[in-house]
């Protein structure tokens, strides 16, 4: 018998560790929304409990776009990239694709090419 493989394989889901609800408001800075949905980001912390420092946030970038943030050095953090190509530390990335940067990042630069908007999830933690 064959089993195809469960489209959420590879992506941990935690929602049994969260028992809030919470929509969170669209930030905007330098023309770019930000959705900070778990820990810090942009002067505005998310009041869903967890239970390790971790951190979340929708990114959304308008084509030729540009964020530079701030972000805890103590950190790993991920771009998972949603939609169209978003650069990272001069890695590109496309949709599906995730971008790993180490501890010892206390800036982040997202960046989208001429002509393309980009969606992305930053984790970190």
């Amino acid at each position: 018998m064959r089993v195809p493989g469960h489209p959420h394989t590879g992506l941990q889901t935690v929602t049994w560790l969260f028992r809030e609800s919470y929509a969170p408001p669209a930030l905007n800075k330098d023309g770019v929304r930000v959705l900070v949905f778990l820990g810090s980001l942009l002067g505005h912390t998310s009041p869903v409990t967890t239970y390790s420092p971790l951190l979340g946030a929708e990114i959304t970038l308008a084509a030729d776009g540009t964020l530079r943030l701030e972000v805890d050095p103590t950190f790993e953090h991920g771009v998972l990239v949603d939609t169209g190509q978003v650069t990272v530390a001069d890695t590109a990335a496309s949709p599906g694709q995730l971008i790993y940067l180490p501890v010892g990042h206390g800036t982040l630069t997202l960046e989208t090419p001429a002509g393309e908007p980009g969606r992305a999830l930053l984790l970190g933690g």
